[in-house]
């Protein structure tokens, strides 16, 4: 068998990994880059943005070395592409200058958070066709936004949110599709599930209130998300007291932080105010599933939820020993 091509690894690679808590107490991971030319360290790797896609996949991803060049690039590019893609999507994100930074303006965009159904769709004094608004919908992940259309994304960038206005205005900054580069002035009404936007296709007046015409021409948007099932109605959002019982019995205590983006979830994990390592998880029922990073590991966790809401799981470090750890998310309470 050939050999891999990947820089060595760096000392925090995740087959050389033990303990999921990150050893440096934040995220990062410090090594020779992809090309070999000394060390680079990043505190988030896509966030900060000059860790390179290759950079990540040497250090982010098991050796491949047995496998033939058709299939590595099977599963490589994909890879490369969502990498890709996720950069270009904090990038956007980057860009709305008013990104959640108050508590209040962090629980709006949270109610945004996900995939809505579009209900319906007027375009001046023109609704579009019951059949047509089953083929789109509109999606928020963090402070991102993604029209879609017949499965496929119509148009894409960033939003920004003031809730403290009457009405409670929107800016949704186009970086792709129909108005790229333009920024769509409107105002939304947020309530329990339902979501009204009303903004001017053309970018330059923003409406006083959630009703268009023929004259103004404005949009709006009457969107709607659908109940949780049955066996997901259990509310996992907010702070927990994290005990982590790692392999050799050791249990580590952290604050961990769970928050709706997109369709999935966020997970923080800190401790005296230092960012030890983050995740994405999927709920599915009474599961939740989360790959996490931390210090050049990546790893998985996998969580019963019980009332409380109390989240008890296993986890493990990805191309590691197979060794498991105990871990237990509790409502969160003072670490003293």
């Amino acid at each position: 068998m050939g050999q891999s091509s990947q820089a060595p690894p760096s000392e925090f690679h995740p087959v050389f990994a033990t303990s999921r808590v990150c050893r440096r107490s934040r995220i990062g991971c410090i090594g020779r880059d992809a090309r070999g030319s000394g060390q680079r360290e990043s505190r988030n790797p896509l966030v900060d943005g000059f860790v390179s896609t290759e950079t990540f996949l040497a250090f982010g991803m098991p050796n491949l070395p047995d496998l033939p060049p058709h299939t590595r690039k099977e599963i490589v590019m994909p890879l490369r592409t969502g990498l890709t893609l996720c950069a270009l999507v904090v990038a956007t994100a980057g860009l709305a200058d008013d990104a959640p930074k108050t508590a209040a303006l962090s629980e709006e965009f949270q109610r945004f958070q996900g995939t809505w159904q579009v209900e319906g769709w007027v375009e001046g004094d023109k609704p579009v066709a019951a059949a047509d608004l089953k083929k789109r919908s509109v999606f928020f992940g963090g402070n991102v936004f993604l029209f879609r259309r017949d499965g496929k994304i119509d148009r894409a960038g960033a939003v920004q949110l003031d809730p403290s206005k009457s009405p409670r205005t929107v800016n949704l900054s186009v970086k792709e599709g129909e108005g790229r580069d333009g920024v769509l002035l409107g105002v939304y009404e947020i309530t329990g599930n339902t979501l009204k936007l009303c903004f001017d296709p053309q970018g330059q007046v923003r409406p006083e209130s959630l009703k268009t015409d023929a004259d103004s021409g404005f949009v709006v948007i009457t969107l709607k998300k659908p109940p949780p099932p049955a066996d997901e109605r259990i509310e996992i959002t907010g702070k927990y007291r994290s005990e982590l019982i790692e392999a050799g019995g050791k249990v580590v205590t952290t604050e961990a932080l769970i928050e709706r983006r997109g369709d999935a979830y966020l997970v923080t994990y800190t401790l005296g105010g230092k960012l030890l390592f983050v995740g994405t998880a999927l709920r599915k029922g009474d599961q939740l599933s989360m790959c996490w990073v931390s210090s050049g590991q990546i790893g998985v966790s996998v969580y019963t939820i019980e009332k409380g809401p109390k989240l008890v799981g296993d986890y493990t470090t990805l191309a590691g020993l197979g060794v498991t750890g105990r871990e237990v998310l509790t409502p969160w309470k003072r670490i003293d």
